[in-house]
């Protein structure tokens, strides 16, 4: 990000993951992963507003702490979870700040659909 493009505060990061993670927990096609992974919601959103913070910056996935293993979808689930992520994105920030948040989203989204890094096996439902 260019230095003259005003970083997202940690309030807005926050905001958006919550927003994210409000849609993603009752969503019929992700949603019954969440149950199966998070014990602490609370922890999960400060890991994850710790890696959108990074992420926002230009830092790598892995510089950032992504573990795939944070992701238990096949690939049309993963691509799902990006939407969702970036609805909440655009009805949370404006501007060049919504923007760029999608385009990060959608560029770490690209590398698991390109196997940069191996989308895990799909969690399966009962």
């Amino acid at each position: 990000m260019p230095l003259d493009e005003p970083m997202l505060s940690d309030a807005q990061i926050a905001t958006v993951v919550r927003s994210f993670y409000a849609r993603a927990r009752t969503d019929a096609k992700v949603g019954f992963a969440y149950d199966h992974m998070v014990d602490d919601w609370e922890a999960r959103f400060r890991a994850v507003q710790q890696f959108w913070s990074c992420a926002l910056c230009n830092g790598t996935q892995q510089a950032c702490g992504l573990d795939q293993k944070d992701l238990p979808f096949d690939a049309s689930q993963f691509d799902h979870w990006c939407n969702l992520f970036c609805q909440a994105t655009l009805d949370v920030l404006r501007g060049d700040a919504a923007r760029r948040t999608v385009k990060q989203a959608e560029r770490i989204a690209s590398f698991y659909r390109n196997g940069s890094f191996p989308v895990p096996e799909a969690v399966t439902t009962h």
